[in-house]
């Protein structure tokens, strides 16, 4: 069981690494654009 929890511990600080190589901070003006309504509808159509 210790295994296999050392396993599962190592496999979450593997993928926490790779998932911050990728992640930015998003600017206020990229925020505003987001929450934006012409950004939701987008995605509607």
């Amino acid at each position: 069981m210790q295994e296999i929890k050392a396993f599962n511990e190592q496999r979450a600080e593997i993928y926490w690494w790779l998932s911050s190589l990728f992640a930015a901070e998003l600017t206020d003006d990229e925020l505003n654009k987001y929450h934006s309504l012409k950004f939701a509808l987008s995605y509607l159509a």
